[in-house]
C-alpha cells in the first residue's frame, strides 16, 4: 500500500489515493500533466513590465507649485505635466502650500443660479466655474435652489 519514501515520510501510491479520494478526476488530470515531458524551450516566457511613473524634476516641481499658487487647478496641472491630480496635490503639500478648493459661494453662486435659471445644465455650469457638476448640484441643494426635473433642461 505504501510506495517509497519521500523526505523521511512514506508516500501513498496513486492507487490508494484514487481509492480513498472523492475527487478522482482531479488526480487523473494531475497524473496526466505530471507525465508530460518538460522542455524548457517550449515553456512560454512571461515578462511583467510595471507601469512607468512620471517623476518630476526639482525644477518641474517648483514650476508646478508656482502655477498652482497662481491659480492653476490640480486637474489642469496634472494634465500639463503628465502626472495625476494626486501627484500634483502631493507635490504642493510637500512644498508647504495649502491646497485650495474651487467652491461656489457668494457672487459665483449667484451667477450660477442665474445661468441655471436661464437654462444652463449642471455640467455646463461646472465647466464654466471649473468645478464638477456634482459640486454645483451640492451647492444648489445646500442653498435651497429649485431644480429642474431630471432629464430636462427647461423649467416645466
Amino acid at each position: 500500500m505504501w510506495h517509497g519514501k519521500r523526505q523521511g515520510r512514506p508516500t501513498r501510491s496513486p492507487e490508494v489515493l484514487k481509492e480513498y479520494s472523492n475527487r478522482t478526476y482531479v488526480w487523473d488530470r494531475v497524473a496526466r500533466v505530471a507525465s508530460l515531458p518538460i522542455e524548457p524551450d517550449s515553456l512560454p516566457v512571461v515578462r511583467v513590465v510595471p507601469g512607468r511613473q512620471r517623476r518630476l524634476s526639482v525644477v518641474e516641481e517648483k514650476r508646478l507649485v508656482e502655477l498652482y499658487v497662481g491659480g492653476g487647478s490640480v486637474h489642469e496641472l496634472g494634465e500639463n505635466f503628465g502626472v495625476t491630480r494626486q501627484c500634483v496635490s502631493a507635490v504642493v503639500k510637500r512644498h508647504g502650500v495649502k491646497l485650495h478648493y474651487r467652491v461656489l459661494d457668494g457672487e459665483r453662486l449667484a451667477e450660477a443660479v442665474r445661468l441655471y435659471r436661464e437654462g444652463w445644465s449642471l455640467e455646463r455650469l461646472g465647466a464654466h466655474f471649473e468645478v464638477s457638476a456634482k459640486t454645483v448640484l451640492n451647492r444648489f441643494v445646500a442653498s435651497g435652489v429649485e431644480r429642474r426635473p431630471v432629464g430636462t433642461n427647461q423649467w416645466s
